[in-house]
């Protein structure tokens, strides 16, 4: 495997991990807190 390679695998995978902890922590937030955070990032988009 080629350093190419290896560098785009290592994004992928880092990526996933960051995408994977941001849906975790939307979900807890969401659970926890209908009317804080969650409500004003609905304001912002």
């Amino acid at each position: 495997m080629n350093n190419e390679n290896l560098k785009a695998l290592i994004i992928l995978i880092f990526q996933h991990h960051i995408g994977a902890l941001f849906l975790k922590m939307h979900a807890e937030q969401a659970k926890n807190d209908h009317f804080g955070i969650t409500n004003i990032e609905n304001r912002i988009t």
